[in-house]
């Protein structure tokens, strides 16, 4: 993942363009189903049989999907046939019906498409696929990194910080393609309204545009990145985000871990991409945010542990039951509190006593909730009253560190 040779700059080049080679066509050939476990859902899918040479003339064929777990299928086929592609009536394993016919599109082939100008299209629904309004959220972790790296707005003049925020921001982007060409395989998302299930975009579009991202990411950052731990941490972003719906998002913990990581590694890439002997102003508010986004992600499964044993799907809640897995989503919500109090571990980092004042006040409000939710038996409308309150207690305290840094 080009993090070799240290005096040497083709090795570490060519093992990146290697690695990223290797990605992109296991992903094209649908090699990753040769890795998953025998209880993926994805296991028992077809590869898709339409070629990417045949996009503007033929049809996408009806597929098997499994949806929540539970196999549908075609009229006149009994339990347990692949999914009807017209109509699909929803049972759970004990057959209760919960809802009626719905129609499901098929992907529809580029020149079928109503609009004069068809590949425009496809182009608009995949950049709408990237979920945009999150870019800017993922440029300012890692421009927060650089600028509390610096100490100064003279970071912005740097090329590498720019480069950095570039590929914290497409990796998050991209990711999201990637992540919904898998739910449509495995048919999670077979009654969104979603690119992919309206036929705008063909999966194998998708997929496409995500693996050469992918490849060219990987490739950009290995030739212009000249920090070793910088390439190696865009590097393994850039991995886990490819690598988390097919195989690390059914995995108890390890999904919720990764969510965390690939959040938060944007605020330390920035400090990377300066340097100095301030980088470790950039390590506090990465705690904090990894933290929060792990409570975050705990809170989310709390709330959708009935769904999700019913679908199989083995979370942290479903795994030890809701009261401890609050418990544990309290840790980290108490752990974010702390992370003001990381320099006073690390010698050279000087204390800020007003950000280590604030932050906890800030942090209780999100401790208070979830206690409270915690003593109301984890009621669902109590805990989306404290997940409300996420974003802005994030937002709040990463402007106290920006403006109290150590």
């Amino acid at each position: 993942l080009g993090v070799g040779a240290k005096d040497s700059k083709i090795a570490p080049n060519m093992s990146t363009s290697t690695a990223c080679l290797c990605v992109a066509l296991a992903a094209s050939c649908g090699w990753t189903d040769a890795f998953m476990p025998q209880s993926f859902p994805l296991r028992r899918l077809q590869p898709t049989t339409s070629s990417l040479l045949h996009l503007g003339s033929t049809r996408a064929q009806p597929r098997s999907v499994v949806a929540g777990g539970v196999s549908m299928g075609r009229k006149g086929e009994g339990k347990g046939g692949p999914l009807d592609a017209d109509s699909l009536r929803w049972k759970t394993r004990e057959g209760s019906l919960l809802s009626a016919s719905t129609t499901r599109n098929q992907p529809i082939p580029i020149p079928r498409l109503s609009d004069p100008h068809p590949h425009l299209v496809t182009l608009r629904e995949l950049i709408r696929m990237t979920r945009p309004s999150c870019i800017p959220g993922e440029l300012g972790l890692a421009f927060m990194g650089s600028l509390l790296a610096a100490g100064s707005f003279a970071c912005f003049s740097m090329p590498q910080v720019w480069l950095v925020a570039l590929f914290s921001a497409a990796t998050g982007a991209f990711s999201m393609v990637i992540n919904d060409y898998f739910d449509f395989r495995s048919g999670a998302d077979a009654l969104k309204p979603k690119p992919l299930t309206l036929g705008t975009v063909h999966p194998e579009q998708a997929l496409l545009a995500a693996a050469v991202f992918y490849l060219v990411t990987m490739f950009c950052a290995s030739i212009f990145l000249h920090s070793l731990p910088l390439r190696a941490l865009v590097s393994s972003s850039l991995v886990a985000t490819f690598l988390y719906t097919p195989l690390l998002k059914g995995v108890c913990f390890v999904k919720n871990l990764i969510v965390a990581f690939v959040i938060s590694q944007a605020i330390v890439a920035g400090g990377l991409a300066v340097g100095g002997a301030n980088m470790y102003r950039a390590l506090v508010p990465a705690m904090y945010v990894f933290c929060t986004i792990m409570w975050q992600e705990i809170t989310m499964d709390i709330n959708d542990e009935e769904g999700d044993r019913k679908a199989g799907i083995r979370t942290l809640p479903v795994a030890i039951g809701k009261n401890a897995a609050m418990s544990i989503a309290c840790v980290f919500a108490f752990l974010a509190a702390c992370a003001p109090l990381l320099p006073l571990a690390i010698s050279a980092a000087p204390f800020n006593p007003v950000s280590a004042t604030l932050i906890p006040l800030i942090q209780s409000i999100i401790l208070v909730g979830s206690v409270k939710a915690w003593k109301g038996r984890l009621d669902r409308d109590k805990m989306d009253k404290v997940l409300d309150w996420c974003f802005p207690a994030i937002g709040a305290s990463l402007a106290v560190l920006v403006a109290f840094p150590g």
